[in-house]
C-alpha cells in the first residue's frame, strides 16, 4: 500500500486507487481498508479486451475476502467488475441482496444479452454488524449447478433467486471496484485480503485461507514475542516479502534469496508458498556467518513443505534437496534437509537430515513417508550434543551429533537444490514459512511455529 495505491501482488499489475479515502486500519491479517458507507472506494483500471480480469462462458472464477461489517445498508459490495454505467456486470459479490435487516451473501452477474440477472444467495442471513468473516465463492460462467459459496471455511446452502446461472455472462471493458460500484451500493465496514482466481479453489483450499486469519491475532505478526528472539533467517515467501525475483529475509539480517528459473507462487499453508518443478528452480541466499553453525552451535530450522505423490523428476542421486547449505566444493557442512525419493529403497520418500565435519556425518531419516501431496511441518534442531527431527505433532526423532571438526562453510544456502558440481539434486514440491534460529527453541516454541499453520 502507498498513500493512495493498493498493490495487486499476484503479479499482474492490477493495482487498485484508492478514491475518496478509505482509511487505512488495523485488518484481519495484518492492514485492510475501512470503507465509510458514503462514497469510498478502490478502483481498477480494466486491463483490456480478454484481460485476467475477465470471465467469460466456461471460465471459472473464485473470489474470497475478509470482511466486517460496520452497518446494515442496502446492496453493500464488496467486489464487482463493472456496474459503473447502467447494468454493465461480469460479477460481482456482496453482503445484502436487499433492504431493512436482510444479511445474506450474494453473487451476481449480468447475461450477455445485457437483459437479466442471474443471483444467487445463501438461504439465510449470515453476517452480524462488528464480526470478521471470510467469504468466498466458486463459479463455473453458463453452469448454475457448479456454484459454491462458503461463509469462514464452510460450505454454504443457497439458490438462485434470480436467473439460473445457465446464461453467458456480460463481457466488457469495465473497471473493477471494491467497497463500491457507483450505483449506490456502498459498502460500510472493513476489507481485507480481496483474491480472485481463474480456477475453482477446492473446499480445502478456501478452508486454508479462512484458516491464515482465523488463527492470527490482529496487528500480530507471527514472529513476536520469543519467536523473534535468536531469528537470523525468515522467509515466508508472501506477497509483501517478496519483490520481483527476491524473496525477503523478515528476520532483518538480510540473508534475502533469488530465485532462479522460475520457482512459482502458489498458495501456501501459511499465506503464499513457492513452488519448484524439480528440473532447475531454486533459491539461493549468500553465505553470512549469521546461517552457519559451526561444531557446538545451536540451531533450530522449521519449515512447512508439501511433496507431491508423483515421483521426483531429478533422480542423479536417491536424495533431492529441500534445504542444504552446501555446494560440494566444501567438504563440510552445518546442515541439510533432503527428501530421499523413489530410488532410495527402504527409505524411499522420507525425509533425512544431517550435518558433517569432514569426518563424521551424523543425521536422523524419518519413520514415515511424506509423499502425500499434504502439508508438513518439519524441524531440524540441534540443542548440545542432541540432534532432533520434529514431523508435524509427531514426537521428535533424535541422533546424537558425534561432529568434533569444523562444520561451517563457504558455500550459499539453497532452497530445492545443492549448488553441486555435476549433479544438482533438484526438488519438486513446495515450501513456506522457512525460519532458521541461532538457538535451539523449547517444544512449546516449536508447538506455537506448528500451530500457526494449523
Amino acid at each position: 500500500m502507498t498513500s493512495n495505491n493498493a498493490f495487486d501482488v499476484s503479479g499482474n499489475g492490477n493495482h487498485g486507487t484508492l478514491t475518496n479515502g478509505p482509511k487505512k486500519t488495523i485488518g484481519k491479517l495484518g492492514q485492510a481498508l475501512n470503507f465509510d458507507g458514503v462514497d469510498d472506494y478502490v478502483f481498477v483500471n480494466d486491463p483490456g479486451d480478454s484481460s485476467v480480469l475477465d470471465f467469460d462462458t466456461s471460465s471459472t472464477i473464485t473470489m474470497s475476502a475478509w470482511i466486517r461489517k460496520s452497518s446494515i445498508t442496502s446492496y453493500p459490495l464488496i467486489v464487482t467488475k463493472g456496474r459503473s454505467n447502467g447494468s454493465y456486470t461480469n460479477y460481482a459479490i456482496r453482503s445484502g441482496d436487499g433492504t431493512g435487516s436482510e444479511r445474506k451473501f450474494s453473487f451476481f452477474y449480468r447475461n450477455s444479452a445485457n437483459t437479466a440477472w442471474h443471483v444467487y444467495d445463501t438461504v439465510s442471513n449470515v453476517f452480524e454488524v462488528g464480526n470478521w468473516y471470510h467469504v468466498a465463492v466458486s463459479y463455473t460462467f453458463g453452469t448454475g449447478s457448479s456454484i459454491k459459496m462458503y461463509i469462514n471455511g464452510v460450505e454454504m446452502p443457497g439458490g438462485w433467486v434470480a436467473g439460473t446461472g445457465n446464461d453467458a455472462p456480460l463481457v466488457g471493458n469495465y473497471q473493477l471496484w471494491i467497497g463500491d460500484d457507483n450505483a449506490n451500493s456502498e459498502f460500510h465496514g472493513l476489507i481485507d485480503e480481496v483474491r480472485v482466481y481463474n480456477r475453482a479453489l477446492s473446499a480445502d483450499e478456501i478452508k486454508r485461507l479462512y484458516k491464515i486469519g482465523a488463527t492470527m491475532k490482529i496487528n500480530m505478526p507471527s514472529n513476536t514475542g520469543t519467536l523473534k528472539d535468536g531469528l537470523v533467517g525468515m522467509w515466508t515467501f508472501d506477497g509483501n516479502d517478496m519483490s520481483g525475483n527476491t524473496a525477503i529475509d523478515r528476520s532483518g539480517n538480510g540473508n534475502n534469496g533469488t530465485l532462479t528459473n522460475g520457482p512459482k507462487k502458489a498458495i501456501g499453508k501459511i499465506g503464499q508458498a513457492l513452488n519448484f518443478d524439480g528440473v532447475n528452480d531454486e533459491v539461493n541466499i549468500p553465505d553470512n556467518d549469521t546461517i552457519d553453525f559451526n561444531t557446538n552451535a545451536n540451531f533450530t530450522i522449521s519449515f512447512w513443505v508439501k511433496i507431491p505423490s508423483s515421483n521426483q523428476p531429478d533422480t542423479s542421486n536417491s536424495d533431492n534437496e529441500i534445504i542444504e547449505k552446501w555446494d560440494q566444493v566444501d567438504s563440510r557442512y552445518p546442515y541439510v534437509i533432503r527428501f530421499n525419493n523413489h530410488t532410495a529403497g527402504a527409505n524411499s520418500n522420507t525425509l533425512s537430515v544431517a550435518r558433517y565435519d569432514g569426518t563424521n556425518n551424523p543425521g536422523i531419516t524419518t519413520t514415515k513417508k511424506y509423499n502425500d501431496a499434504n502439508w508438513h511441518f518439519f524441524v531440524f534442531q540441534k540443542a548440545g550434543s542432541t540432534l532432533y527431527l520434529y514431523a508435524d505433532r509427531d514426537s521428535p526423532q533424535t541422533a546424537t551429533d558425534t561432529t568434533t571438526g569444523v562444520t561451517t562453510n563457504t558455500s550459499k544456502l539453497y532452497f530445492a537444490r545443492r549448488g553441486h558440481v555435476t549433479n544438482d539434486n533438484f526438488f519438486r514440491g513446495s515450501l513456506d514459512e522457512v525460519r532458521i534460529y541461532n538457538r535451539a527453541l523449547s517444544a512449546e516454541e516449536i508447538k506455537r511455529l506448528y500451530n500457526m499453520g494449523r
